[in-house]
């Protein structure tokens, strides 16, 4: 509640966004990971909801490719959208039947099968295998090719493996766990690299993640497994909220709104995809009342 209470003055009055298309997503998915409709989100009873900004621009959002359209799924179904707006691609607009793959890009191709599921449509089994066939030697995924593993492609695709129906003792999730466990630091927390040359301290985005992932895998972030040095996950992302309610990246950096968002979901306990339902197209006069 106190981190949702600094982020509702950040909702603009002028069209119901958190900024750009990617930031007004994210902070849908915490706003529905506290089980608040987005059509009930506004900065005040004059301004425009935060469903009127999906709506209105969810369209230029999805397009933009297969991850993008897949986040708005999982964002739009956790928040209650009523219906989906019919001229904005689903991700499946982007599934390629003959290889099996949204996105060659491990974390685009993850965030549209839980955009598929979170529509309460079927994840291909090819989907499934591709996502696997691009998991590094290490345990790890990369975002795209040539990147190089981290903590957060790795966390997603874990979830996207489960809920496409990836048994949590597979190899590939425990295997992606080992990767995970290997990148904590003595805090608790986890870094985005934990080979970068340019840092591994941990970082709040990060270690959200990695809680969702460990959740997903029906495991315990407080469990001795998940400790270190006698810290665990939460510590460290509790460890990084300033006295606004707000979250900063790491020490010292201030407050950082998509930190915030995703430490809100983390620490809810919510994992992706946040709901599943089906969604009918919407309806020609809706367009006109959403907009008020």
């Amino acid at each position: 509640v106190w981190a949702l209470e600094w982020l509702r003055p950040r909702q603009a009055l002028t069209d119901g966004g958190f900024g750009n298309d990617s930031a007004t997503a994210e902070a849908q998915l915490a706003i529905g990971a506290n089980h608040y409709a987005s059509r009930e989100w506004q900065r005040q009873a004059s301004a425009p909801s935060l469903l009127s900004y999906q709506m209105m621009y969810a369209s230029r959002f999805a397009n933009q490719g297969a991850g993008a359209a897949g986040k708005l799924a999982v964002a739009q179904i956790g928040a209650y959208a009523p219906c989906w707006t019919h001229n904005t691609r689903q991700p499946s607009h982007y599934y390629n039947a003959g290889t099996g793959a949204y996105s060659n890009e491990a974390g685009p191709h993850a965030w549209a099968m839980l955009g598929t599921r979170a529509l309460s449509q079927t994840i291909p089994a090819a989907a499934v295998q591709y996502l696997k066939n691009l998991q590094q030697a290490n345990g790890g995924w990369e975002w795209s090719p040539g990147w190089g593993t981290d903590t957060n492609t790795t966390a997603l695709a874990i979830q996207a493996l489960i809920a496409g129906g990836e048994a949590t003792n597979s190899t590939a999730v425990v295997n992606a766990l080992a990767y995970l466990k290997s990148a904590q630091n003595n805090d608790g927390g986890f870094p985005y690299d934990p080979t970068s040359p340019w840092g591994t301290d941990s970082d709040t985005n990060s270690t959200a993640y990695v809680i969702q992932a460990i959740l997903a895998a029906n495991q315990d972030p407080t469990s001795a497994a998940w400790q270190k040095n006698g810290n665990d996950p939460y510590k460290f992302l509790l460890s990084r909220q300033l006295s606004d309610g707000s979250f900063e990246w790491q020490s010292g950096t201030g407050s950082n709104q998509l930190a915030t968002v995703q430490a809100i979901v983390a620490l809810l306990g919510r994992t992706f995809p946040l709901r599943v339902a089906s969604l009918n197209a919407c309806p020609v006069y809706f367009f006109p009342l959403i907009a008020r």
